[in-house]
C-alpha cells in the first residue's frame, strides 16, 4: 500500500482536495433542499462520486480501477450540474432585480459553492490524465 501511495502521490493529492471541494458544498445544500428540490439529486451525485473516489484508492490494484476512476469525475461533473439546474433561478432573480422564482439573496453562496462544485470536476478531470499506471492484479 505504501508504494502504490507513493506512486500517485500527486493523484492522490488532486484527488483529496477534489473530494473536499464536493464535500463543502454538501452543508448548504443540505440546508436547502426543502426549498430547492434540485439539490436531492446533487447531494445523492455528491455521495456517490466521494465514493468513487475512495474506491479508487481502495481498489487502486484491480483492472477495473479506471473505469471507477472515471465514474467518479463524472458523477462530480452531474453534481456540478444539478446544483447549477437548482440555483439558476435565484440567479435569474438577482440578475433581474425582482425576487420572483428564487431567493436573489442566496446569489453569492450559491456562485461560491459553484465554483467549488466546478474546480472539483477541473481537478477530478486533470486527475483523471496524470494518473499513473499501477501495476494491476492481471499484470503482476
Amino acid at each position: 500500500m505504501r508504494k502504490i501511495i507513493s506512486e500517485n502521490s500527486a493523484s492522490l493529492v488532486l484527488r483529496g482536495i477534489a473530494v473536499i471541494l464536493m464535500i463543502i458544498p454538501v452543508f448548504y445544500t443540505a440546508a436547502h433542499v426543502s426549498s430547492i428540490p434540485q439539490y436531492k439529486r446533487t447531494l445523492i451525485y455528491i455521495v456517490l462520486a466521494v465514493l468513487a473516489e475512495v474506491l479508487t484508492v481502495v481498489f487502486a490494484q484491480k483492472s477495473w480501477n479506471d473505469y471507477i476512476h472515471v465514474a467518479g469525475s463524472a458523477l462530480m461533473a452531474f453534481a456540478f450540474a444539478s446544483f447549477a439546474n437548482g440555483g439558476v433561478l435565484s440567479v435569474a432573480d438577482y440578475v433581474a432585480g425582482i425576487n420572483l422564482f428564487g431567493d436573489a439573496s442566496q446569489v453569492p453562496a450559491i456562485m461560491t459553492y459553484g465554483v467549488m462544485l466546478l474546480c472539483g470536476v477541473i481537478l477530478s478531470i486533470i486527475d483523471c490524465f496524470i494518473y499513473k499506471d499501477i501495476p494491476k492484479e492481471k499484470e503482476k
